[in-house]
């Protein structure tokens, strides 16, 4: 692998961003570039009033009118600085805000476009991270660009050009300064960027804990372990805080060792001029004040300058981690097919294995079902039962084989065109804040309301809908919370119906409820949804029993498919888990 690949170039893709804004980031550091050349000039300026005014009052002239024009010269070239410094602030105000939306923005869509797989390996509090925290790192560094990247180099290198015009033997000292300073600088950023590459890796992990615990707050307490994982958390946190001390001591190291530098470096110049100015008298007061006001101004850009160094660190590990996410290829990319085969069969899979991260969770499964058909998956805990329904919508695709639904393989659709063919209700039901209509119509913004409340009835939640206070315009606490755990799951159900697809996956969909309105749920679909393919997932035989296609997994492997009666005559697994729960071969508890 060359160089480059490993270790590829970070600036560029993120450059693209502001492009837009590309206008204002000439204009913003030339305004301050122009602020920067008043506050060289001002020093040269003064000197030249302070030793014309000590000419003034050694030969007797009146000198107050001077001083007052003078000053007002003064006063106009500060506020004409001023003005330039506002406006570069605006500038660079309206440009960081913008990159980082754009860059947000981007960023988020392609997390969207990312695979079940790749998102794994991220991990979701890392991604929620590198959305906030490492692009508001992204969009400071942009506003510190305009407004001082240009600035505080130029003042330090023309403070010391200055100062070499005016006293070039006394501004020897600055430069013997210069090399320490850039020896300091070099040190602390080797130190800081991995410190702060650490960081950000523990920041990821406490986020993780912090997400367990938020959403499962009623586990541990439910099992009086509060103060565990209080304790957990804490440990997590002193160790996040523990590293972020470090990369920070690194960083604010840089600015105590610059002013030591340059302070030592003021007190040389006003010993050596003080010897000049006593002993030879060719060194003016204001050329010394002047000389001064340029080391006290390369002081203050060489500690911007330092603090730039730190937050650029940041940046620079917060860019990396940016540019990972948008340099993933997602594995699923858009096809060109939008629609399926007419007479072919609705879902086919041939000879399809999936693994994941080197583990085998499926093996050579093939079947065929025909539309308007009605098929159970059974099996174990991990048998693959889920993953197998995955590879219908693309959110894995298949390690070999292939997939195919209307006869053409699903690689072929477009992904808007695949989806919008199924409508799956996972065994996690994720509902969102708003209304119970906005909820239910997620599959299809236009639908009516009269295919909501008809989508309702089959998945047997009309009825608590309508008594709630504003029955269908009911607000939805965040999570569903205001719902209990079975009418989160037929609301669920309901926006799958409502959106009219013509696969309906079930994926253990109806586990919390009872066993006659499981019964009613399967009942009002097979009996409204004419037409629609309809794959349920369940551990329960009795959701299964009747469909007209039954497969049974067994540690990701097709161990049989048929109907029930059948399958208990024929396959041991499925006999095995008939008799787990008291089934008998005609599908009657024993």
């Amino acid at each position: 692998m060359r160089k480059n690949e490993q270790n590829p170039p970070v600036i560029r893709p993120l450059a693209v961003y502001l492009r837009p804004f590309l206008w204002k980031c000439v204009a913003g550091p030339l305004c301050k570039l122009f602020e920067a050349i008043l506050e060289l000039y001002m020093p040269l300026r003064l000197a030249g009033v302070i030793d014309r005014v000590l000419e003034m009052q050694a030969a007797g002239e009146p000198y107050r009118e001077y001083v007052l024009r003078e000053g007002a010269i003064l006063v106009g070239i500060v506020a004409l600085g001023l003005c330039s410094a506002v406006l570069c602030q605006y500038w660079a105000s309206q440009v960081s805000q913008g990159y980082g939306t754009k860059l947000r923005s981007v960023l988020y869509r392609k997390i969207q476009s990312l695979s079940h797989r790749e998102l794994d390996a991220f991990g979701t509090p890392s991604l929620i991270n590198r959305l906030t925290a490492d692009v508001n790192a992204l969009q400071n560094a942009v506003a510190m660009l305009i407004r001082l990247v240009i600035r505080a180099p130029f003042l330090c290198i023309g403070g010391i050009v200055m100062a070499f015009w005016m006293q070039a033997r006394l501004a020897l000292v600055i430069l013997f300064a210069v090399p320490l300073l850039l020896l300091a600088m070099v040190l602390v950023t080797r130190r800081s960027v991995p410190l702060h590459a650490e960081t950000q890796k523990k920041n990821d992990r406490l986020t993780t804990i912090l997400r367990e615990n938020l959403s499962g707050v009623r586990v541990v307490r439910a099992f009086t372990r509060t103060e565990e994982q209080e304790e957990r958390y804490r440990e997590n946190a002193d160790d996040w805080a523990r590293s972020a001390v470090r990369a920070n001591r690194a960083g604010i190291l840089l600015s105590p060792l610059t002013q030591l530098i340059l302070n030592f470096a003021v007190v040389l110049i006003l010993a050596i001029s003080g010897w000049r100015f006593t002993g030879y008298g060719d060194v003016s007061s204001g050329d010394i004040i002047a000389l001064i006001n340029y080391v006290n101004q390369i002081l203050a850009a060489v500690l911007v300058v330092s603090n730039l160094v730190v937050l650029y660190a940041k940046a620079y590990v917060s860019a990396k981690r940016v540019c990972a996410v948008l340099r993933t290829e997602p594995e699923t990319r858009d096809g060109e097919v939008t629609e399926g085969i007419p007479g072919e069969a609705a879902v086919q899979f041939r000879d399809v294995s999936f693994s994941y991260q080197e583990k085998n969770v499926l093996e050579h499964i093939s079947f065929t079902v025909e539309r308007g058909m009605t098929v159970g998956l059974i099996g174990g805990t991990g048998s693959g039962k889920s993953t197998l329904t995955h590879l219908l919508s693309r959110l894995y695709d298949c390690t070999d084989g292939e997939v195919l639904i209307d006869g053409v393989n699903v690689r072929s659709y477009t992904l808007d065109a695949l989806r919008r063919k199924i409508a799956v209700v996972p065994q996690e039901v994720q509902l969102f804040s708003g209304t119970v209509a906005e909820n239910l119509s997620l599959g299809d913004p236009n639908v009516s309301r009269e295919t909501l409340e008809r989508a309702s009835q089959i998945a047997q939640a009309d009825g608590f809908i309508r008594e709630k206070e504003n029955g269908y315009d009911a607000l939805v606490a965040r999570g569903g919370r205001n719902f209990s755990g079975g009418q989160r799951q037929r609301l669920a159900i309901a926006r799958a119906i409502a959106a009219g697809s013509e696969i309906l996956v079930l994926d253990d969909a109806t586990s919390a409820l009872d066993y006659a309105t499981d019964a009613a749920v399967r009942e009002g679909i097979r009996r409204e949804l004419h037409g629609v393919t309809l794959f349920m997932i369940s551990q329960r035989v009795s959701t299964v029993r009747h469909a007209d296609l039954i497969l049974v997994l067994d540690d990701g492997r097709l161990a049989g498919a048929g109907k029930h009666a059948d399958l208990y005559r024929t396959c041991e697994s499925y006999r095995e888990i008939c008799r787990s729960q008291n089934v008998t071969g005609e599908g009657e508890n024993a």
